[in-house]
């Protein structure tokens, strides 16, 4: 009891506000840009044969590049939450839709505001229920050029996570046909055959058989996906060094997760495929740093993990971390000091965002120490299926090696027990100190909230809502929420809940190609009532309208 007594008072040191840190005047600002489902096997930098990334080469060059990154889990929410809190999922918590950290815990991203940092939530992610109390401060303008040009001269720490390379692989001229064999749009009757990844945000895993010809044009358009996105980075460089911010400015490149190319079977990811893994292809990521304090064309093949990256930044900025992260800083990497490897964790639910909220899922655990790697499959009728691979002479993951080697595999499986154990105990008890959520501490009004916005039947164009879906009602500014939505038919069918705060809620402003993937989750259908009001009649009635296609 005494350790877990230990653990209690130094999680319990979360919950209350922290004295500013001290430390160095604040100077070196932070670019952190993370891309969604993005290997990194098709970056150039890394070796890739085409020339998919010429800005991220660029950066490498100048900057240090790590070849072992692995993250905390498969879909991009968990694996989200986990870089920037530098907590692992089985602590803090969101391993499902619309499930949050609790409102008082110290992020490292409070930590840099304590310092005197800006920390915009610019990010169109932040209005998603699973970013919510991470430490972003609220923004009124959410594009990066606007929010650089009113920039008011602190050092900052933008977060902007670009959509890359993530399904459908519908990339526009000229990326549709930058990688394709002749250099042309592909055939109609081939993209007839690769219909279903080129329209849908999701592709579930169903018995399909493709040829190698047009997998390899689906890859063609994935990596055309890729070379966007390089593009939009390079636009970003540009922004800060036009304003004369990128020398001061360190620039970090990752993702929150791989993605499956017909590795083990299929593509995508957990959230995609609705049949998640954990295999190297979904969470090794690619990382590279460039800046003040990094230095140049060092490449680092030490295995370190996504929640490593906060520490490592707050130890740059010579910010002292939180009382509770739990990665460690790699600066000594960085300086070719030395520095004990450790075991990477993984975990995942195997549909990840696109889970049934309430509903019980296999999940899956993972445990990477080179040369070995360990697989976990937790079923929902309690079975356990295990997988072992030697990565040295194995790098795809084939043959699973677990009765040839059963010294190894118990060693293993009793050091993914404690693991697990551990994690889940210290997420317990961040969750019991942190219950004290609003819909706990308010009792509400108990009138029914009176929707102002959409109207019931509206339809939404991008033009007209600014690339903006804004929920308006009629109710108490201090009062907490209680919104439920129910979207989508068929495959695209996902409904859920979440606490909001106040009487508005915003997502976006949207890219175009993002506002037509929501067009896809038609009718939207939402209800609210106070979160202090439990009775049946507290509920508004449902609204509902529908997203028109930009």
């Amino acid at each position: 009891m005494v350790w877990r007594k230990t653990v209690l008072l130094t999680l319990g040191l979360l919950l209350v506000p922290g004295s500013p840190p001290s430390a160095d005047p604040p100077s070196l600002n932070v670019l952190l840009i993370t891309i969604d489902s993005f290997r990194p096997d098709h970056v150039s930098a890394y070796g890739y044969s085409r020339p998919t990334t010429p800005t991220l080469d660029r950066l490498a060059r100048r900057g240090t590049r790590f070849t072992q990154v692995i993250n905390q889990a498969s879909w991009t929410s968990a694996a989200l939450v986990s870089v920037l809190t530098s907590l692992y999922p089985s602590t803090h918590g969101v391993d499902g839709r619309s499930k949050t950290i609790g409102p008082g815990v110290i992020t490292p991203l409070r930590r840099l505001r304590e310092a005197g940092y800006q920390v915009p939530g610019l990010s169109y992610l932040t209005a998603l229920p699973e970013l919510e109390h991470l430490g972003f401060e609220p923004v009124q303008e959410r594009e990066v050029k606007r929010w650089l040009d009113q920039y008011a001269g602190r050092p900052f720490f933008l977060w902007i996570h670009l959509e890359g390379p993530h399904l459908p692989y519908n990339p526009r001229a000229p990326y549709d046909r930058m990688f394709t064999p002749t250099g042309l749009p592909l055939p109609l009757p081939v993209r007839e055959r690769l219909k279903p990844f080129l329209g849908d945000p999701m592709a579930p895993k169903v018995e399909l058989t493709l040829s190698r010809s047009d997998q390899r044009a689906l890859v063609s358009l994935y990596d055309g996906k890729i070379r966007k996105t390089d593009q939009e980075v390079r636009e970003l460089v540009e922004m800060l060094k036009r304003r004369g911010l990128l020398e001061h400015t360190i620039v970090v490149v990752t993702a929150d997760h791989g993605e499956e190319l017909f590795d083990h079977g299929w593509i995508g990811h957990a959230s995609t495929s609705l049949s998640g893994t954990l295999y190297d292809e979904v969470i090794r990521v690619p990382l590279i740093m460039a800046g003040p304090r990094i230095p140049r064309g060092r490449i680092v093949s030490a295995q370190v993990e996504g929640v490593d990256l906060m520490p490592t930044l707050l130890d740059l900025l010579r910010i002292p971390p939180p009382p509770l992260v739990q990665g460690r800083s790699f600066l000594p990497l960085l300086h070719g000091r030395r520095w004990e490897p450790r075991t990477a964790f993984a975990e995942t639910t195997v549909c990840g965002r696109s889970c049934p909220e309430g509903r019980a899922q296999d999940r899956l655990q993972a445990l990477r120490r080179p040369p070995w790697k360990l697989i976990r499959r937790l079923r929902t009728t309690g079975e356990e299926q295990y997988e072992l691979f030697h990565l040295a002479s194995d790098p795809r993951e084939r043959r699973n090696v677990l009765i040839r080697h059963p010294e190894v595999a118990s060693r293993l499986k009793a050091e993914l027990n404690q693991w697990v154990a551990k994690r889940y105990l210290q997420g317990e008890e961040l969750r019991s100190l942190t219950q004290l959520t609003l819909h706990e501490n308010r009792r509400g009004s108990g009138g029914v909230p009176r929707v102002l916005r959409p109207h019931d039947g509206w339809m939404l164009t991008f033009n007209r809502e600014a690339g903006r879906i804004v929920l308006q009602w009629e109710g108490a500014m201090d009062d907490a929420y209680l919104l439920e939505y129910d979207l989508g038919v068929g495959k695209f069918h996902t409904s859920g809940s979440f606490l909001v705060q106040g009487t508005q809620k915003e997502f976006g402003p949207l890219k175009p190609e993002v506002w037509d993937l929501l067009a896809r989750y038609n009718p939207f259908r939402f209800r609210l009532r106070s979160a202090g009001c439990r009775e049946a009649g507290c509920w508004s009635p449902w609204v509902t309208f529908q997203v028109a296609g930009s």
